[in-house]
Parts: C-alpha cells; sequence; structure tokens
C-alpha cells in the first residue's frame, strides 16, 4: 500500500513519543511510505516548542531519524493542492493536515493520521489510522 505519513508518524522517528502510533510504525517496511517536507517543517515547530518548554530534545536522536527517513521516499506537493486545502479551510481547521489530506488524494495514495476530525472531509476512503500487516 502506497502511505504518506502524517507529522504524528514522522515525530516518533524523531524520538517524539506519539501515543496511537506504535502498532503502526512496526508496519511501515510492508508498505510503500512516503513523507513530506511540510511534515518534516511541523516536526521541527513541534522540536522547537518543545525546547522552549524546558522539555529536553535529543538531536542525535533527531538527527538519526533524519537519517533513518531516507529510506522512505518524499513526496512532492503538486501546486493545485494549496488551492485544494484553502478552499476547504472552513471544512477542518489545521491547514497542514489539510495540504497533506490532498496530496494523498491527488498521488493516490492513503493518508496515515490520527487526526479523526478530517475524516468529515474524507469521502474518498483516503484516510486510515492504522496500518494493515
Amino acid at each position: 500500500m502506497r502511505v504518506l505519513l502524517d507529522t504524528s508518524f514522522v515525530l516518533p522517528v524523531l524520538g517524539v513519543e506519539v501515543k496511537g502510533t506504535e502498532s503502526s510504525l512496526e508496519r511501515l517496511s510492508s508498505h510503500e511510505v512516503f513523507f513530506s517536507e511540510i511534515s518534516m517543517l511541523e516536526a521541527l515547530w513541534v522540536l522547537k516548542k518543545m525546547s522552549k518548554s524546558g522539555t529536553r530534545v535529543d538531536m542525535k536522536r533527531v538527527k538519526e531519524g533524519l537519517l533513518s527517513l531516507s529510506g522512505f521516499k518524499r513526496v512532492k506537493t503538486p501546486l493545485r493542492v494549496f488551492y485544494l486545502a484553502r478552499l476547504n479551510q472552513d471544512r477542518h481547521r489545521d491547514m497542514i493536515d489539510l495540504t497533506l489530506y490532498f496530496t494523498a488524494l491527488s498521488l493516490n495514495m492513503k493518508f496515515l493520521t490520527l487526526d479523526k476530525e478530517l475524516e468529515r472531509i474524507d469521502d474518498k476512503g483516503v484516510i486510515i489510522h492504522d496500518l494493515p500487516p
């Protein structure tokens, strides 16, 4: 299965624990996995916020995680996706999630996310919350 990872599934690779991602992360090797640079930017924002709040960020783990992401494929977001995300901003509050969702939809992928609210706009069956074995 071709799967685009939401940021919540990228963060654990960088050393940030995210509840609910464990079983899917164990099954990644059975699928064709993609990540977006948009998720990487969002992950950096999370790491910065953690540091500012006094939470220790293990930069060695971050570096190792970034290197391990090279085993996944990087997706290029089609420009029309930004228009679709903006067009649907009233249907979901998170523009990054919308952008990732429409990227997966445009490229015939599944979108692996923990976001249950996003399902309200998904009439194409793009969203999944767990990877099958």
